[in-house]
């Protein structure tokens, strides 16, 4: 059972019982070297270190855990992104995302990018049209694998109120 974890003494912690680690044969996540995003969640205009970009990446999801995915501030007009770099070209094959289990409007019509241009201008990888069912994992395969350097997720629906984007999990396949 994995207790947490928080910097912040006042926090109060949880046990979690369906923890998970996304490092195993044919993952690519482990090799990402950096991780950017739209402007994360804040409250009172403090950002919330506990939906910071990183935490997708982390190697750890538990089923029972929203406040540990990276959530976007929301943006009126404006498209929220998440992005990798993955180092160096790699073949990706297929994408699984973690969505938050308590919320399904964070996460409307997702589109990924994957390619060479670090603008991160690049071809449509695979594209989710619609709200998934809240705390699925969503699973993005095109027809044949992409090789590629730079991914992008991005929620393509910029009409919504205030446009979100969660993710708590991200499993790369090569």
């Amino acid at each position: 059972m994995w207790p947490g974890s928080s910097s912040n003494p006042r926090e109060v912690i949880e046990s979690y019982d369906e923890c998970y680690s996304n490092w195993y044969v044919n993952s690519i996540t482990p090799s990402i070297t950096n991780v950017s995003a739209s402007s994360v969640y804040s409250s009172a205009g403090t950002p919330v270190p506990a939906r910071n970009a990183e935490n997708v990446i982390s190697g750890f999801f538990c089923k029972r855990l929203d406040y540990y995915c990276f959530t976007s501030a929301g943006h009126r007009n404006n498209k929220p992104y998440w992005r990798a770099d993955l180092g160096t070209p790699k073949r990706v094959s297929s994408i699984i995302i973690s969505n938050r289990k308590d919320v399904i409007e964070h996460f409307i019509d997702a589109e990924i990018t994957l390619g060479n241009s670090s603008d991160y201008n690049n071809i449509l990888f695979d594209n989710y049209n619609g709200e998934p069912p809240p705390g699925i994992n969503i699973p993005f395969t095109p027809t044949n694998p992409v090789t590629g350097r730079y991914l992008q997720i991005q929620s393509s629906n910029a009409t919504h109120r205030n446009a979100y984007l969660s993710m708590c999990d991200i499993v790369i396949l090569g």
